[in-house]
């Protein structure tokens, strides 16, 4: 055959031809040098050394040798065989010359590569009769693919004939192509019981047509649609995910796994499916995807957390499996968030610090990548929440070094909030005069109470009562009996008593506390008139003291 012969090569014979070519190279020049590349890229194609092939041919582009006829035919054959089509330039190929009786054969493969049925149902059975003319190797490894064309193209006795053909090779590979190309000829008409029982030996073994055949077993439950089914697809799924890696079919497992998860309430499996379709398979349309449902059911997740459907073990246990897939994704940190929420609302402190720590690397390293899904605003979100929670943890050091990094936008309620955070951790560590010179824009009844504390202690009389009478006028139903008692007892120290008296008279309604009420009335009477010292005079301002101070001490003040 002109210019593409791959029959002239075989197998048995490739040692000896291989080493007489190198001694060609060795000793030939011009066009005869040119010839023995040539052959060498056709011997190569000859056993299906595509990468080896293609080596040889690309040691020759820009050559003005390049543009030849037998050149063009062994590129565009390396290309078909590949499984890539030459669409644009099939028409001038001299693999479908007139002459060549094999024409058939590379117009199929291209028809398959190109995705064209009406192109694929003109040449399939030609390209049955061509392989007649190709080499043992090249038969061997594009028979699969023509019976798949007849297969899906429901050629009778021609796709029979194909699956017979490759059962008789008798080689692993062959035989699970057999094997799953059985199961598809079955299911095309309709047949699933003979088709489950082909998949099935299919996915025995661990190449493509097993992982196919697995895809297959999977598409054929979801649309069944019976727990039976779906468990079943995935123990079949389960057992081979591992076992094929890096392309479409890899991918095509991951995505069936997760649907069969789902359908199965399994949304932590599914996640671990779409995890992995997001790490190796990232910046697809695949993995877009992913991220969307993954999204949503991290989501659904969390309410379930929120909801106390899980406890906080389980859910810490459901982010550490995660993690490993998840860690850079901005649904993963509000999801870790959410874990602190809970965790800070039901008292475990140590866990809300060790989350929200988690969640700020994670949004830290988004910040430092340039990630376009970054919010400025939640990482101080984040840190106002991990200072409150380092401060009810009894942490108000590492607080007040959290809330210096916080920086939001004046005027925000995250800036108000982060002002009275800032107040509390001020008390606690006992800066008084930070505390008072904070600046807390729309103070609380518990920030002002801080206040008004703090000016109480530095014995601020008059700025006390003006804070407890603020809160009292702003917040009757926060204003409780300590509060009164200070509003009291400052009120009283500067003068006041017209306050102090007023707050003798509400304090039985706030206090519900008839001892502490009688103690309020003690506190407030006037003294006696200062007269001689008599026994029974001396006896009731005794009798008067110890009264005072049982109901003093009773009093918790």
């Amino acid at each position: 055959m002109p210019w593409l012969d791959l029959r002239r090569w075989p197998a048995d014979k490739f040692r000896e031809a291989l080493t007489g070519q190198v001694v060609r190279l060795s000793t030939s020049h011009g066009k005869e040098l040119h010839d023995t590349v040539l052959d060498v890229a056709e011997l190569y194609l000859s056993q299906m050394m595509l990468d080896e092939a293609e080596s040889v041919l690309g040691s020759m582009a820009g050559e003005a040798s390049a543009t030849s006829h037998r050149f063009v035919a062994l590129r565009d054959a390396l290309e078909l065989l590949r499984g890539r089509a030459i669409s644009e330039k099939a028409s001038r190929s001299p693999l479908i010359d007139a002459s060549r009786p094999d024409r058939d054969l590379w117009l199929t493969l291209d028809a398959v590569a190109r995705g064209d049925a009406v192109a694929l149902y003109r040449h399939a059975k030609g390209a049955f009769r061509a392989l007649t003319y190709q080499s043992r190797p090249v038969a061997r490894g594009l028979l699969p693919v023509l019976a798949e064309a007849a297969v899906e193209l429901q050629l009778e006795s021609v796709d029979a004939e194909a699956i017979t053909l490759l059962e008789a090779l008798g080689d692993p590979r062959s035989l699970g192509a057999a094997r799953y190309l059985s199961g598809r000829r079955a299911e095309l008409v309709g047949n699933e019981k003979t088709a489950v029982e082909n998949y099935l030996l299919a996915a025995d073994g661990m190449d493509i047509y097993a992982t196919r055949a697995r895809v297959a077993l999977a598409d054929m439950a979801l649309k069944n649609g019976s727990r039976g089914a779906l468990l079943a697809a995935l123990d079949v799924l389960d057992e081979g995910v591992g076992n094929w890696r890096g392309d479409e079919y890899e991918l095509a497992m991951l995505e069936r796994l997760a649907e069969v998860d789902l359908e199965l309430h399994r949304p932590e499996e599914a996640l671990v499916a779409g995890g992995k379709i997001l790490a190796r398979f990232p910046r697809t349309p695949a993995s877009q995807k992913a991220r969307n449902w993954t999204s949503k059911t991290l989501e659904d997740l969390a309410a379930k957390g929120l909801d106390g459907e899980l406890s906080l073990g389980e859910w810490v246990a459901v982010r550490r499996r995660l993690m490993p897939y998840f860690w850079s994704e901005p649904a993963f940190a509000h999801f870790s968030e959410q874990l602190g929420d809970a965790a800070l609302k039901r008292g475990g402190t140590v866990l809300a610090v060790s989350e929200y720590q988690r969640v700020l690397a994670i949004l830290e390293f988004q910040l430092a990548s340039g990630s376009d899904d970054f919010d400025p605003q939640g990482i101080d979100v984040v840190r106002y929440k991990l200072a409150t929670a380092l401060l009810q943890s009894g942490k108000a050091e590492e607080a007040a070094e959290i809330l210096k990094e916080l920086k939001p936008v004046k005027g925000t309620p995250l800036a108000w909030k982060a002002m009275k955070l800032q107040a509390h951790v001020m008390a606690e560590l006992g800066r008084t005069q930070e505390l008072l010179e904070a600046s807390v824009p729309k103070a609380g009844p518990e920030e002002l109470r801080l206040m008004a504390r703090a000016r109480f202690d530095m014995e601020d009389w008059s700025g006390a009562t003006r804070l407890y009478r603020k809160i009292w006028a702003s917040f009757p139903e926060e204003f409780g009996p300590d509060d009164a008692t200070y509003l009291m007892l400052s009120a009283y120290r500067m003068g006041d008593m017209e306050t102090a008296s007023r707050i003798a008279d509400i304090f039985p309604k706030i206090a519900r506390d008839t001892g502490i009420s009688d103690l309020v009335r003690e506190f407030l009477a006037q003294p006696e008139p200062i007269e001689p010292l008599t026994r029974r005079s001396a006896s009731s301002r005794l009798e008067r003291t110890d009264r005072a101070l049982r109901l003093l001490g009773k009093s918790g003040l």
